[in-house]
């Protein structure tokens, strides 16, 4: 995705200025048509010379998906109030932080200015998705704008709660393994040696289990710093390969294929996808124009790269379970749902409810994997430290024997 400025006249005939994420140019356009706008003129941002490359950033800090979830959700609770939107923004806006204070000043000045609300909104793509942007202009069209309000703010809460519940559950399994690694380390490139010396001055013949792990001991006290030279390397490689198209496409690719892992992350994108294309479809989105907003939610290349081509498929006139079900990526109960869904012309409330088995099946998955993951981490370190504690202890073992 890139970003791209617009000049853009409204329904009114106005012009309004401001910027657009999309793939390329033409998208651009055609999301600019879908929030009721006459695109003019639509070219990529120009970016300081200073932040180009790899390693480009913007100082400007992006509104947080909690922060984006309370506005919603306290938006959506004073609009069903009754109150006029504009007095909305500008109470909420006194509450928040600087930055989302300016952010919502910003907005609600362009409402004061007679902008639509989505229009308002379509000015700072970086804080507020296109997904916002065409769910919210339906709600201004249908009348439903408090009702789309609470799904966005339930939508919000629903993706950061599947991020956070992997997160938590992988928190522990990974703090376990990297103090195991520091103690096997500590054991072998400290403890283990200066014991090992007794017997180099009695020139005792070390059994093979001590000599390999006084090998592994040198090496690490030798070449650890290329070792770990190496891996910063391959590290900031991977990073800068996922900051090229083809790059992260094959590292996402592998993930969906690694073992565990790669069944979690699939369940996760496909849940946050159905969950999204259900909110759209709720607010009287076109199915293809649902597709190509829900797939701006799917962060793995590959799972992106089958909904944008189903899209292209149901364009053509084929139905959403004919064009999802070829990837493979999708699991059976989801398009079977889809296809009732389609079949009942209640298709929103079905994707919602396979969004809730998805979800329930991450959540199942993350419980299976932690339990996997830790006793297994605690018995691959008790194994190796039982191993350098006998290759210390049989030395002494055997010279005892010696002596008696």
């Amino acid at each position: 995705m890139a970003n791209f400025d617009y000049t853009a006249l409204d329904a009114r005939g106005r012009t309004c200025r401001g910027q657009i994420d999309a793939a390329d140019p033409v998208q651009a356009r055609q999301l600019l048509r879908n929030q009721q706008l006459n695109p003019l003129t639509v070219e990529p941002c120009e970016q300081p010379a200073n932040a180009a490359g790899l390693f480009s950033f913007s100082t400007k800090k992006k509104l947080s998906s909690a922060a984006l979830a309370l506005i919603m959700r306290q938006l959506a609770t004073m609009v069903a109030g009754g109150q006029p939107l504009a007095d909305c923004l500008g109470a909420i806006s006194q509450q928040a932080q600087p930055i989302e204070a300016e952010l919502l000043r910003s907005v609600r000045d362009a409402i004061v200015e007679g902008q639509e609300f989505s229009v308002a909104l379509a000015q700072h793509p970086r804080d507020f998705p296109p997904l916002y942007v065409a769910s919210i202009a339906a709600g201004e069209k249908t009348g439903r704008l408090d009702q789309v309000l609470n799904q966005l703010a339930q939508h919000a809460e629903q993706s950061r709660a599947l991020k956070q519940n992997l997160l938590l559950a992988l928190a522990y399994p990974v703090l376990l393994a990297l103090v195991a690694t520091a103690i096997v380390i500590a054991l072998l490139t400290y403890v283990m040696p200066q014991v090992i010396e007794v017997f180099d001055a009695m020139d005792v013949a070390l059994p093979l289990l001590t000599r390999i792990l006084l090998s592994i001991s040198d090496l690490l006290q030798q070449f650890g710093w290329l070792i770990v030279l190496l891996i910063g390397a391959g590290i900031a490689l991977l990073i800068a390969a996922r900051r090229t198209t083809n790059g992260r496409f094959r590292t996402d690719k592998a993930l969906l294929k690694a073992p565990l892992i790669g069944p979690l992350i699939a369940t996760m994108e496909i849940a946050r996808f159905t969950r999204t294309m259900g909110l759209v479809c709720g607010s009287s989105v076109p199915v293809p124009d649902a597709l190509q907003l829900s797939a701006s939610a799917i962060e793995n290349r590959p799972i992106h790269a089958a909904v944008i081509n189903a899209k292209k498929e149901v364009i053509e006139g084929i139905s959403l379970y004919a064009a999802l079900r070829p990837s493979g990526y999708f699991p059976p109960v989801l398009l079977q749902l889809i296809n009732s869904g389609e079949s009942s012309g209640n298709l929103a409330e079905l994707l919602q409810k396979a969004a809730d088995l998805l979800e329930t099946e991450f959540e199942a998955r993350v419980k299976m994997l932690v339990g996997l993951l830790e006793p297994a981490l605690i018995v691959a370190m008790g194994g190796i430290v039982l191993l350098i504690v006998l290759a210390i202890l049989v030395p002494i073992l055997d010279l005892n024997t010696l002596v008696h």
